[in-house]
């Protein structure tokens, strides 16, 4: 029986060197992406704190410039705010409470909709369209 060997010779692989190279470049490939999602989702944090921050400072704002009403409860809002003349901009009542409907979906007449219209109205904020309903323009 004869015995067959291969030629190895002009056969070549990768060598341990250059797989380590090669798994190093994708760890870091891998780490920066993973940095850059960290960094996005900071940036949307700290987004939502300023805001959050911005609406504080309006709602307090508004309460000093007109007298104490939270905005949404206002009982003079229809003759006080400029350009609260549309359904959805009404007075409140008043009792230093905003009535909404939790876990329902919202009627579009209670002071909880009112809220972000008597502030918009105050020119407390921006980039709300007056629509409870429709969202941000």
């Amino acid at each position: 029986m004869e015995k067959t060997y291969i030629n190895h010779e002009g056969q070549q692989g990768f060598t341990l060197v250059e797989l380590a190279v090669v798994m190093i470049i994708i760890g870091i490939l891998i780490g920066g992406i993973l940095k850059g999602q960290e960094l996005i989702t900071n940036a949307r944090v700290t987004t939502t704190a300023s805001q959050l921050e911005s609406m504080g400072a309006a709602v307090n704002g508004f309460s000093e410039t007109y007298g104490g009403p939270l905005p949404g409860d206002m009982a003079t809002a229809a003759a006080k705010l400029l350009n609260c003349n549309t359904t959805a901009c009404n007075n409140g009542n008043g009792d230093g409470d905003l009535d909404a409907q939790i876990g329902e979906a919202p009627a579009l007449s209670t002071e909880g909709t009112y809220f972000f219209n008597h502030l918009r109205s105050g020119n407390y904020i921006s980039g709300f369209d007056g629509d409870p309903a429709g969202g941000v323009s």
